[in-house]
Order: C-alpha cells, then structure tokens, then sequence
C-alpha cells in the first residue's frame, strides 16, 4: 500500500506543536503495518514558494522523511485541468498534480485535509481513494487490524445533565466567547434536548437541536418547521470513528419522521470537516452572518418531482435530496437478498429480534461496530448489469430461524455507484471509505467463487417499522418466491410494494 501525502498532512504529522491524536495514531499505525508514506515533486514547488527562508527550510527537511517520488509522467495541464477543474494559482497547481499522480497510480491513496482538494478528487471520481487523517486512520484499522470496536450508544439527554466544565468544550470556549454562559442561560435553563455519543465514558459528539419559526431563524428558506442545530460538536480524539456521519443521520431521520422542512447551522469557514460533511449530504452556505460565521441549509424534500431527476446527475441528486430519494419510473428496483450474518455487519443498528425502528431502538439501545452509516458497500458476485447510479434496492434478509424477520424486507438503499473486483487489492482500494468488513472478511470474500465480485456504493435511507415477509411478497404478486439472486421488479410490482414501506 503506497500512500502520498498532501503538504499540509506531512507538515501536521511533523508539527513542533504537540501533535494532533488522530496524525500520531495514523503515524504509528503507518509504521505498525509497514505502509510506506511518500511525498512527490509538487509538495516541495508547494514549499518551495514560502518566503520565510527558516520556515522553508525546516519544511523542507521534514519532506526529506519521507520516500519522494520523482518525475511522475502526467498527463497534460489541460487535461488536468479538464478532470479535475481550473488551476488559478500555484497552490491550484499542486493539487491537481498531486491528483495526476494518484490517477496514474503511481500511489494507492492520497491523505489531505484541504477540502479543496478533495471536491476536485470528486469531480474526477478519484474521490474514494482521498482519505483525510481520520478516514486513514479507520480504513488502516479495519484493512489490517482483525478486531473490531463497538461505538457507544447515541442518546438522548437534556442540557442539564451534561458537565459544561468537560475539556471537550474548550475549543467552543475559544471561539465563542460566553459559551458557557449561553449554554447554562439558553439550554440548561430550558432544558434544551441533546444527542450525546459517549466512547469509554467519554463524551465524543454532541448536537444540541431547537425547534424554531420562520421569524426566530437566521436560515434564508421559509417553513412552517425549522430545526437549528444549535452545536455540532466532535472529539477530535475519536476521528475516524464515523461519529459526525451517524450524528447527521440522527439529525436528518429525526426530522424527516418529525416534517421537519429546513435543517439549518451555523459556523466558521475553518471547520471545513464539519462543512464538507454537511455539504456531501445537500446543505448549502446561504449567507455570512455580522461574526464571520457560515450558514448552512438544507430543505428537507418530500415528493421528488421525476424533472428534478432527470435534470441532474443521479449521484450528485441523490446525496442533494438525503433522506429522501425519487423512486419515480425512470429509477429501477431491485430485490437484493442477503444472509442475516452479512445484514448484521452492514446494517448492525438494525440487526435485532424486534421490529427494525430507528428512532425507537436502533440508535438509542443498540450497540454498533464502527464504519459509515449513511455511506455503505454492499459485495456480491451477482451476475446483473442493470443496475446503475439511482436504483432503488430492497435488502431482504434470508431464512434464519433465529431471526423474527428473516425472509423479509427489511432496509432501502439507493445505488451510487457499481464497480467489480477480481483481486484481495482491488477490493481493499474500492472500499477504503464505506466498508464495514475486516481485512479477514474481504479475503473469505475474494476466495469464495471465480467470478469477479460485484461492490454497489449505496446510501441507506430507511430501515422498514414493519417488514415486508415473504407471505405478503408472494400474496401481492411482488415476488414468485424467494429471490435467489438480486432481481430487478416490475414499476407496477413496486407500486403494490410502497405501500408496505412507511407503515
């Protein structure tokens, strides 16, 4: 596994402050497993144009740890520019070179913080092999650790009972002089809900939420029903762990069930995590409030009209619309069947004996192993090639007689993307991001069978209150039996199924 470093991430895991968690980890991990860091001629032009000689210099010499690629053979500037965008400065330069040389493959994987960079890695669909620190940090420890570690419990709590005094607000405390203040004064006294994740005791992400009308909001929509979330905080101790992914699917679902219209947000342009997370999913920077900070916004979509399907690319329109999603006729559909062992790793907040409900169980008394939560890969060896880029699947779990609601549907996901993999590599590069299995699981994957394995990126957009059993299925004419293999359904059988799907 060869892995280039972005400047601004070789820098921080070189940094004479005290180091950031997440970059030592990554670094230990890096070492732990003998994966080979590598920097290339763009990182020292990007150095090299520092005018602080003694600064230069000291970048300069932390570059020279790590393994430097030479003159890589790229592509044209334009037809750099062309796959991932303009270049309008040096630093523009950088970045789509350093893009150029994960697309020859000359690396595996790029590591960067500049979310910059990472849209144009999207816009040449490069965008699953640019990992932040973090997200390296999870793939390393799912691809080549074999043990597994459960997340904590999202739960529900009013203001009062969280300790304002806990160290995981001091970086509140500096950039919102008073914090503590409004907290005790706005939340605290009004028993403001919150969504705490708590990791070992430890408190590692927080949402405060309040409900607000069109005349208290700073959002620029207008709705009858508006949710601020007030903060939106994460432990940068337990980045890489998916927390602000399974935060935004709480804040999102939770809306969506309450007809919640706008979900809004304030805050600076410097947490550009936060802000490219909330940008993946639909939200939009509206304005500039009087303190610098960035409001972002998102109208939550009932009926998506088939104009606004057609009108737009399925993968950007899909992620626009989360939760929703259009499953007018232009989009096909698809039973795909799994055994309940793979439903448990894929979906593990919904894999119990009861009724599979979100908001009444999954996120609040289930335990769940880490990987994203909104972003998943489904592997098969299906021979279909009718899937494509906004299908509708319908995940039906297969017998088990341990399992209340086996031969059933269970969970809906809409498809992103279709890839195949033939080789323990291939694999491990398609799923560096959205995979929930171990090193252990993919190589069982690879030796099962001959023909190339099938990856569907998908986004999981709702588990079913009430799943649909193999009796209605067959009574209603969806299914003649049970599906052996994924199997594209009729646009009039999927009518007689939607019926099924929001009871």
């Amino acid at each position: 596994m060869k892995i280039l470093l972005d400047t601004n991430v070789a820098i921080k895991l070189e940094d004479p402050k005290p180091v950031d968690p997440q970059a030592a980890l990554l670094a230990q991990l890096c070492q732990k497993h003998n994966l080979t860091l590598y920097v290339a001629d763009p990182n020292y032009a990007d150095v090299n144009r520092d005018r602080d000689s003694a600064r230069r210099r000291l970048t300069q010499s932390k570059l020279e740890k790590y393994v430097r690629l030479r003159e890589v053979a790229l592509d044209s500037e334009p037809d750099l520019i062309c796959r991932f965008g303009p270049i309008r400065n040096d630093n523009d330069r950088c970045d789509v070179q350093l893009l150029g040389i994960l697309d020859k493959k000359a690396v595996d994987l790029l590591l960067s913080e500049d979310m910059g960079l990472i849209r144009r890695a999207e816009r040449g669909h490069l965008g699953g092999k640019v990992l932040s620190i973090a997200d390296a940090v999870d793939f390393i420890r799912r691809t080549y650790e074999s043990h597994s570690v459960e997340l904590p419990h999202i739960e529900e709590v009013p203001a009062y009972q969280i300790d304002i005094d806990d160290e995981f607000f001091d970086s509140l405390r500096e950039d919102y002089p008073g914090f503590n203040e409004w907290f005790e004064e706005k939340c605290v006294s009004h028993h403001r809900p919150c969504w705490i994740i708590r990791f070992d005791g430890k408190l590692a992400g927080l949402v405060i939420r309040k409900p607000e009308s069109q005349e208290e909001a700073d959002c620029a929509a207008r709705a009858d029903k508006i949710l601020k979330v007030s903060t939106f905080k994460l432990s940068s101790e337990f980045q890489g762990e998916k927390l602000g992914e399974q935060l935004l699917k709480q804040v999102l679902w939770w809306s969506r069930s309450n007809d919640i219209e706008v979900v809004y947000l304030t805050t600076f342009e410097k947490q550009q995590v936060l802000i490219g997370l909330l940008e993946t999913y639909g939200f939009q920077m509206t304005r500039t409030l009087d303190d610098g900070q960035w409001v972002l916004e998102k109208e939550l979509k009932k009926d998506v009209q088939s104009d606004m399907y057609r009108q737009q690319d399925p993968v950007s329109f899909i992620r626009q619309i989360y939760p929703a999603y259009y499953d007018g006729p232009e989009s096909k559909k698809f039973v795909v069947p799994i055994l309940p062992r793979f439903y448990r790793i894929l979906f593990p907040e919904a894999f119990h004996d009861g009724q599979l409900s979100l908001l009444e169980g999954s996120l609040t008394d289930m335990n769940r192993t880490p990987g994203n939560t909104i972003r998943k890969i489904y592997i098969c060896r299906a021979p279909t090639t009718k899937l494509e880029p906004g299908s509708i699947i319908l995940f039906y779990v297969t017998k088990d007689e341990r399992r209340l609601h086996a031969q059933s549907i269970c969970t809906v996901g809409v498809v992103e993307r279709i890839t195949e993999a033939s080789t323990l590599d291939e694999l491990m590069l398609l799923t560096t991001r959205r995979s929930a299995y171990t090193r252990k699981q993919l190589e069982e994957l690879v030796n099962f069978g001959e023909k190339p394995l099938k990856v569907i990126d998908f986004l999981l957009t709702l588990h079913l209150n009430k799943p649909i059993d193999l009796h209605t299925l067959k009574a209603n004419g969806i299914l003649e039996g049970p599906p052996q293999s994924i199997t594209q359904i009729p646009e009039g059988r999927y009518r007689k199924l939607k019926d099924w799907l929001y009871k």
